[in-house]
């Protein structure tokens, strides 16, 4: 399993590199996080 906050950083580094990518990434982050509540 991901860790959460690695999982999130890695989203905000891909955030300026590479913008089509990154809402998939968030969508990403955003479904680990409501799966840890």
């Amino acid at each position: 399993m991901f860790r959460l906050p690695l999982l999130c950083k890695a989203e905000n580094e891909i955030k300026t590199r590479i913008m089509p990518y990154r809402q998939v990434v968030t969508n990403l982050c955003l479904d680990v996080a409501e799966e840890a509540v």
